[in-house]
């Protein structure tokens, strides 16, 4: 049936098939977009609405008729589909399937990617980049391909697990030299979960270098170098996933550390300069001084420096005397300058005099326990010292020192009979001279011959012996003599004090010996001869012979009285020594005599006396002929006396 003329319809983007028994003139396949002109007559509008509802309904889901038409189709699946994993992501390309007009992703941790727990991303174009996934995860993908007659089959499946990049390599690095060793830093790496270190002593460090350090952190020290060595280093940051590249290169040349500092510096002053003096520093090869007028004086601030010394003392000259100088030392070696010492100060001062010379004129004179020194005066000097020793060659190191003296000067304290030798000395503010000749001197020995008229010289009649030779004992008696005796037999001076008091007992002897040891404090023995009074038939003086202390009668006896004498003498610092009571002509008292000297030998070793008591009992006994009368020696008894003592005597 052919349609033409009354009225015209345009079909889009497909083929009309007529239904059978109907014609469209000019009948071909239409373009998409083309129109197509037909022309219908007028009678003929119901017969071509019930045409065209019968071809829209069957596409529309409708009722029956035309089952023989041909359905509409959907676009193939994509192929060619891959994915390649970055960081955190994947990307997927496919090749473009004709007719589609968009694609859909799907993806899943599971393979075969099911659609009900998929993940899917619409309207995507190739390539894209799917997002927000998690590295070491594997993930499974499908695409498919979309146009208006809906979504094609899923694609085949590909796979993809994303993985962390490599960090960074580092920046900033530094590195610092050390004793032995190098102080590396760097800046923190995004991502790094640690740093390894590469070193070599060869530049152009690589991860291949010998020397590896793994696993390290900023700062990191590397030890067991060997200093005046130049070590080159670089660095990695490590994560997770891999070791990043190697940072810039460094390098370091360790060295020992600079030397301690100075310690036991001190300042000595002179004229117009000051002498320093320290104890050495291990590993110095110089010191330097600096040193200012102002406090504290350091490396950088000091008015002057003396560098490259390498001795101790150091003399820094050139200083204004009354200024204080404040001074600090430091030590100095291949690696480097130490830290200031402890701050010392000093005073430049005036050059002194030089010390005057030794004195001249010395002389030592011989007294009581002492002697006395005399010298000339000495120009410039402002005092004396005298040293003095008991062993000859004395010198200002070995002698016993007496400061600030003047001549005359009186040594006492000695001991008689002991020679000592002296020396003076001369002393300015410059110093002190040498030496001076040698002199010696020997105190004199002095005996307390103690007792009664005996011991007083009563009967003596020869007056050319009443008189020491040295002069030193006068008045007779055997007092003169016994000097005469002892100083010509032993080489010293002696002095024999007669300190007889007539008509006294024992008794009487212990009450004034108090006075007798204070007149003389410079004695060293006491001669004591009492028991001649003690035996008058009116005094009649116990003996106490055999007794002891406590013991009745005793108190008050010859023994008693002789005893505390002995006592005294000794608290006093003194030596005793006891004579026999003598021979008399007066019969009355024999008998309480020889007691008495029977006491005299008990005392004797009951205190320890070395020296045997002269036995003047006997000897008068025998030479009754040298008795002035009946109880006194004549001037030959006392002669006799003298020599009987001298016996005896150390």
């Amino acid at each position: 049936m052919d349609l033409h003329g009354a009225a015209q319809f345009r079909t889009l983007r497909g083929t009309m098939v007529p239904p059978k028994g109907l014609h469209f003139s000019n009948h071909k396949p239409h373009k998409p977009e083309e129109e197509m002109n037909v022309r219908i007559d007028r009678g003929l509008w119901p017969l071509l609405l019930s045409l065209v509802l019968a071809l829209l309904l069957p596409s529309c889901g409708g009722g029956g008729g035309g089952g023989g038409d041909t359905p509409p189709t959907v676009t193939a699946a994509p192929s060619g589909v891959t994915a390649a994993a970055s960081p955190g992501s994947a990307t997927i390309i496919w090749s473009a399937v004709t007719g589609a007009t968009s694609y859909n992703i799907y993806y899943s941790t599971t393979s075969g990617v099911p659609k009900a727990t998929a993940t899917k991303i619409n309207g995507v174009i190739s390539p894209r980049i799917v997002t927000g996934l998690t590295n070491g995860t594997t993930y499974y993908f499908v695409v498919t391909a979309v146009n208006a007659n809906g979504e094609s089959a899923d694609s085949s499946q590909v796979s993809a697990a994303p993985t962390l990049a490599p960090p960074a390599a580092p920046t900033g690095v530094a590195a610092t030299a050390g004793d032995g060793s190098a102080s590396i830093v760097w800046s923190t790496v995004a991502g790094a979960t640690s740093y390894n270190i590469y070193y070599s002593t060869t530049a152009g460090v690589t991860k291949v270098s010998e020397n590896i350090l793994r696993g390290v952190s900023s700062p990191h020290i590397v030890t067991g170098l060997t200093n005046g060595t130049t070590y080159y280093f670089v660095v990695t940051a490590v994560n997770t996933a891999d070791e990043g590249p190697v940072s810039s290169e460094v390098s370091a040349t360790p060295t020992p550390p600079p030397p301690t500092a100075p310690s036991g510096v001190t300042a000595t002053a002179g004229h117009g300069e000051v002498t320093i003096s320290w104890s050495a520093v291990t590993g110095a090869t110089s010191y330097n001084i600096y040193f200012s007028t102002t406090s504290p004086v350091t490396k950088t601030t000091y008015l002057d420096k003396l560098t490259g010394v390498t001795t101790s003392p150091k003399i820094v000259t050139g200083l204004v005397n009354g200024t204080t100088y404040n001074f600090v030392v430091t030590a100095v070696s291949a690696a480097g300058e130490s830290v200031e010492s402890n701050q010392v100060s000093g005073t430049p001062t005036p050059a002194p005099p030089p010390p005057p010379s030794a004195p001249t004129g010395v002389t030592a004179t011989e007294g009581l326990g002492e002697a006395t020194i005399s010298w000339s005066v000495v120009t410039d000097a402002t005092s004396y010292n005298i040293y003095y020793s008991q062993t000859s060659g004395v010198t200002k190191a070995t002698g016993i020192k007496l400061a600030n003296r003047i001549s005359p000067n009186f040594v006492t304290g000695l001991t008689g009979g002991t020679t000592y030798y002296f020396i003076v000395t001369a002393v300015n503010a410059g110093g002190e001279s040498v030496e001076s000749s040698q002199v010696s001197a020997t105190p004199i020995l002095e005996y307390v011959a103690f007792g009664d008229s005996i011991t007083f010289g009563d009967g003596d009649n020869y007056p050319l012996d009443d008189t020491s030779d040295d002069g030193r004992n006068t008045g007779g008696g055997f007092e003169p003599i016994l000097n005469n005796l002892l100083t010509s037999a032993k080489g010293v001076p002696h002095s024999i004090v007669n300190e007889g008091f007539g008509g006294y007992d024992s008794s009487d002897g212990l009450g004034v010996l108090p006075t007798v040891l204070a007149n003389h404090p410079k004695a060293t023995y006491y001669l004591i001869l009492f028991g001649t009074n003690d035996a008058n038939p009116s005094t009649n003086t116990p003996s106490g012979l055999g007794l002891s202390p406590g013991q009745p009668g005793y108190n008050g006896s010859y023994k008693d009285n002789m005893q505390r004498m002995i006592n005294a003498i000794k608290t006093a610092g003194k030596i005793p020594y006891l004579a026999k009571v003598p021979y008399t002509l007066d019969a009355a008292r024999i008998a309480a005599i020889q007691e008495y000297n029977q006491v005299i030998v008990e005392l004797k070793a009951a205190n320890g006396i070395s020296v045997t008591p002269p036995d003047f009992y006997g000897w008068f006994q025998a030479n009754p002929g040298q008795l002035a009368d009946l109880l006194h020696p004549n001037g030959v008894g006392y002669q006799s006396m003298a020599q009987l003592w001298k016996n005896v005597l150390p």
